[in-house]
């Protein structure tokens, strides 16, 4: 099992997760504040785009290490028991990367004077934090799943 995500026999996969499962919860859960109470968008958008941004590095480097682990053991991710593991594990790193591009969008809007008159159009603004409820929705709701179905794959269907 010699590859880059593990040390020595220990895959690194199982400490890779720990990273997205707590990561991108807490930055969907600031978003949907923020998407509730704009006005505390100046002080905390910054500090949710940084969360949401170790969260999705992390849903990555799981994502990587868990197909490495998976072909060390010859599983396929797009067969049985691994399939739907993966599949949340995808779309989790999807949501997450799009989470952290509309924080990134709106931490910039923010704090450039140049484009703070983009955030006084209600309707633009409105927009904005739709699309950031319904990203941190899907963020937290994909990462819940994967990583349900991880645990389900080494607590139950292992044991």
């Amino acid at each position: 099992m010699e590859n880059i995500f593990s040390l020595g026999e220990l895959p690194l996969h199982p400490l890779f997760v720990h990273l997205p499962v707590i990561a991108v919860p807490v930055a969907a859960l600031m978003t949907l504040v923020l998407a509730l109470v704009p006005q505390w968008a100046p002080r905390w958008v910054v500090p949710a785009f940084i969360v949401s941004t170790l969260g999705t590095l992390g849903a990555g480097l799981a994502k990587m290490s868990g197909e490495a682990l998976a072909e060390a053991k010859n599983l396929s991710e797009h067969a049985a028991p691994l399939a739907e593991h993966a599949q949340y594990g995808d779309l989790a790193v999807v949501a997450s990367i799009l989470l952290t591009g509309l924080l990134l969008i709106w931490a910039v809007a923010v704090h450039k004077p140049q484009l703070h008159s983009l955030l006084t159009s209600p309707k633009l603004l409105l927009a904005l934090r739709v699309l950031l409820t319904l990203a941190a929705l899907a963020a937290l709701v994909t990462v819940v799943l994967a990583g349900h179905e991880g645990a389900v794959l080494v607590w139950i269907k292992e044991a």
